[in-house]
Parts: structure tokens; C-alpha cells; sequence
């Protein structure tokens, strides 16, 4: 059970939109990993793109890529301030 837990609970976050009304947002969890990764467009009209990672605090960076391959695509890498009380967000380009 106590492995479900974190699927039970992203399942019913995933539901809220049923309940607050439609949402583009899409959230998946890797257990191997531990993390948490969700994605909204909103519907304000804007070109905007919300994303929320969440994985455990000894990982040293998290990173969210975008293509259909690993060369020539964009990654978000995000990491920890030396302080902890801020996150850098860094884009990179493969090649």
C-alpha cells in the first residue's frame, strides 16, 4: 500500500479539474525516480507553459527535455542555490 500511496495521490490531484472545471494540465509520476512532473497551459489566452517538478532533495539537478530525440533539443535543467532557498532554472541545447 504504502508504494501506491504516491499514485493515489497524483490520481487525485489529476482529478481536480472534474471538480474545478476543465484544465490542461498533465501530470505524470516516475517511481524510479521519485518525481513529480506536471505541465499546464492555461486557458487565459497566453503563450505561457506552467510546470512543476517535485523530486526527492538529495538529486543534485532535475531536468525536462523537449523534442522528439536527445541532439539538437532543449532541456530545462533545474537545481538547488547553494542557500536551498531558491531554484535556478537553466535552458541548454544539445547538439
Amino acid at each position: 500500500m504504502a508504494s501506491s500511496l504516491p499514485w493515489l495521490v497524483l490520481y487525485l490531484i489529476s482529478q481536480l479539474h472534474l471538480v474545478l472545471g476543465q484544465t490542461n494540465a498533465s501530470n505524470v509520476f516516475i517511481p524510479e525516480a521519485n518525481t513529480i512532473i506536471s505541465i499546464n497551459l492555461p486557458d487565459d489566452g497566453s503563450n505561457d507553459i506552467n510546470f512543476y517538478v517535485s523530486s526527492p532533495d538529495w538529486y543534485q539537478y532535475s531536468a525536462i527535455g523537449f523534442g522528439s530525440s536527445m541532439a539538437n533539443s532543449v532541456i530545462l535543467v533545474m537545481y538547488p542555490s547553494a542557500d536551498r532557498k531558491s531554484v535556478t532554472v537553466s535552458p541548454r541545447f544539445t547538439k
